[in-house]
């Protein structure tokens, strides 16, 4: 029972803080898409873009969604935001 009162814990602080930064994802997450928007081969539609999750398409790179996640991983940017990366087969 002690591991429950541990992870019911954890869970409350994430109901306080959560929501105030909610807003500050969801401006990054338009940001982001607006630049990948630039990237060519990269299609996104960024007005679409209205939670903190980013979905776009990288089959005009003519690599799956995988093998273009572990190239980003790969590069300094993509090994500051590994934990955030997430792929959609």
């Amino acid at each position: 029972m002690r591991q429950a009162g541990v992870i019911a814990a954890a869970g409350l602080i994430a109901l306080e803080k959560s929501p105030a930064l909610l807003q500050v994802d969801q401006e990054n997450a338009k940001r982001l898409a607006e630049g990948i928007a630039e990237i060519p081969g990269l299609s996104i539609e960024p007005k679409k873009v209205r939670s903190n999750i980013v979905i776009f398409d990288c089959s005009k790179t003519g690599k799956t969604a995988v093998e273009f996640a572990t190239r980003c991983i790969r590069t300094e940017f993509g090994r500051r935001i590994r934990g955030c990366i997430r792929c959609g087969l």
